[in-house]
């Protein structure tokens, strides 16, 4: 017979699963309880679906408070494109910046491998970030990755 703590994870887990707004557009979200009190760690593609994931699990009755510790794409991307641009070697050189699930894609013309690693070891330090791939787009927009980590 499972517990009550992992029936209400489950409920909640369920209830997002459901959710037609987050299932549309995935979701990577890890759900946690503790005396009631519901815990959301992970990644969605908005502050809307960051929002929602909340709305959703605080309306079961059984949850007596959330936790929203999720992170959005659109934080994630903005997070990353800041940090980025504070650093004084990378200042002057222009990022793309994409985050899908966590999974950030940064595009550059700058082709010094040296530069691309930094980008990427920067990028990795942002929380919710779970992969990074760089790509030069030097003139060459179709060219291989050049440096990809997680």
């Amino acid at each position: 017979m499972p517990s009550s703590t992992s029936r209400l994870v489950e409920t909640v887990t369920d209830a997002l699963n459901d959710a037609e707004p987050l299932a549309a557009v995935g979701f990577r979200i890890a759900v946690e309880e503790q005396d009631g009190v519901v815990h959301l760690r992970g990644v969605v593609r908005t502050e809307v679906h960051r929002h929602l994931a909340e709305r959703i699990a605080a309306a079961i009755p059984q949850v007596k408070a959330v936790r929203n510790e999720l992170r959005s794409d659109t934080a994630i991307a903005a997070d990353v494109s800041r940090a980025l641009a504070a650093d004084p070697a990378l200042a002057r050189v222009s990022f793309l910046v994409e985050s899908t699930l966590g999974e950030v894609r940064l595009r550059t013309s700058a082709t010094d491998p040296l530069i691309i690693d930094r980008a990427v070891a920067i990028a990795r330090q942002i929380p919710g970030v779970i992969e990074v791939s760089a790509r030069s787009i030097g003139g060459h927009g179709d060219a291989p990755p050049l440096r990809r980590a997680s």
